[in-house]
């Protein structure tokens, strides 16, 4: 089977297979981060309670997606290195693993999350909000099939080189919920259930579309579904970089439920707007080079498959310096126009009073956006080379962290909270920095991420 000029690219020059791939990624995935931030914008509208039901309920439909997406990368790392040994037979079986787990695992957690959502939201909100938090919720547990599956076929359709496609699935998906909120929020009068079922839909379209292209034969894998049956050494080839991917972005929705808890504490309701609306630009912020993380993965797994260590290299230090690039550049645009941005949130009259205190937490975020940033490429290289773990171990520790800083912080003042974010943030960074130089040491000795090979010299 002749490989498509997509996923030859990968093999001959990683930091150009990265970069086609990461363009149209950027535009992806900020349509993607826009779709929390227009459910905020539309539910501004609606008053306070509304803005603290979604980031309340928020950690759980998160969870959702993060499993999603966790095991779509374990897929696509473990696809692209059966790209890379030309075992397309394997490649073709993955795909198909892949999917039939995630189909399976998505009604478990459905049923689960819903047995501890209400409980879990009552314990972050003191009691209140429960009702509004349930209503947003649970458009996504009805339908999580489909917002998990679309993790894994975006894994799938990156691991041969189709970052286009997987762009047009996530912006589609993006456009449909945007031109849906207004819609179903004010029009048909549903508040923050429409919402949540203007993002469901997009998942339902969009993830409708990716099985076909694959159900009809147009890719250039061609999952076997005739006769399935589970075939463990594949489904723990998938699993050993899906699991603990899944687990480490699952731990930020779940360590969320604690920490608002505590934000709570020190500032009630009010403090949960303050703390949480300014991330929503720091989401937005993370996108370009978490479009990089996520073009470098199946690009440094091909190599991996193939057995180039050069090439392992070439592509991880082209996502570190470019990373680093782009976040010194935003670092300043959100510390320069944290003002102008506070109004997204706060056009309201019930929201405007928040609107100073709104642009200077952006600015105490804004500091801590290259650590966010490159924490998120370490993680990326750690998957890649199969050490997903160790990225698990240390998110879980700098969560941790989070909660010790802010029980601190309940001492003080909704100040402490903003700026203790920035001190774990660091700290996680530095932590994540010294297991990528471990696990480069075991699986390449003598290679150096700030230094070009010899051999490489021509990529």
């Amino acid at each position: 089977m002749e490989e498509t000029e997509r996923i030859a690219l990968m093999g001959k020059d990683p930091s150009k297979a990265i970069k086609v791939m990461a363009l149209p990624l950027v535009f992806a995935f900020l349509l993607s981060s826009v779709q929390v931030y227009i459910d905020s914008f539309w539910c501004a509208g609606l008053g306070p309670d509304a803005n603290s039901a979604i980031t309340l309920a928020g950690p759980l439909y998160f969870l959702l997606v993060d499993i999603g997406a966790g095991l779509g990368v374990g897929a696509s790392t473990a696809i692209s290195r059966a790209l890379g040994a030309k075992d397309h037979s394997r490649a073709n079986s993955l795909a198909s693993q892949s999917l039939v787990l995630i189909a399976v695992v998505s009604v478990c957690l459905s049923a689960a999350v819903y047995v501890v959502a209400a409980p879990m939201i009552s314990f972050m909100s003191g009691g209140s909000n429960v009702g509004l938090s349930m209503d947003y919720l649970v458009p996504f547990l009805v339908f999580s099939p489909f917002l998990m599956l679309n993790g894994v076929i975006l894994g799938m359709l990156r691991s041969e080189g189709e970052a286009k496609r997987s762009s047009a699935l996530s912006i589609a998906a993006s456009l449909i919920n945007i031109a849906l909120d207004p819609v179903l929020i004010y029009v048909l009068d549903m508040g923050v259930f429409g919402a949540a079922l203007a993002t469901a839909i997009s998942f339902i379209v969009t993830t409708s579309v990716g099985l076909f292209w694959y159900a009809s034969g147009r890719m250039f894998i061609k999952p076997p579904f005739k006769g399935f049956r589970f075939a463990k050494e594949q489904v723990w080839d998938i699993c050993r970089v899906g699991i603990p991917h899944s687990l480490e972005l699952a731990l930020i929705p779940l360590m969320m439920i604690p920490q608002n808890a505590l934000v709570v504490v020190v500032g009630g309701t009010d403090g949960m707007i303050t703390y949480s609306l300014p991330f929503r630009y720091i989401t937005l912020a993370m996108v370009p080079v978490q479009a990089i993380a996520a073009a470098m993965i199946p690009v440094v797994s091909y190599s991996i498959g193939m057995k180039s260590s050069d090439n392992v290299m070439a592509g991880m230090r082209y996502a570190f310096k470019s990373s680093i690039m782009v976040s010194l550049v935003l670092t300043a645009v959100l510390l320069l126009l944290a003002e102008p941005f506070s109004y997204a949130f706060t056009y309201s009259e019930d929201m405007a009073r928040f609107r100073p205190e709104i642009a200077m937490v952006i600015r105490i975020y804004g500091l801590a956006l290259l650590p966010i940033c490159l924490t998120s490429v370490c993680s990326s290289v750690l998957q890649a080379l199969c050490f997903s773990q160790l990225a698990t171990v240390t998110m879980f520790v700098r969560e941790i962290l989070f909660l010790l800083f802010y029980y601190i912080s309940t001492f003080f003042s909704m100040a402490a909270i903003y700026w203790s974010l920035d001190a774990a943030m660091t700290i996680g960074l530095l932590m994540m920095m010294l297991c990528v130089w471990y696990a480069l040491r075991l699986k390449y000795p003598g290679s150096s991420l700030f230094a070009k090979s010899p051999s490489s010299e021509g990529l």
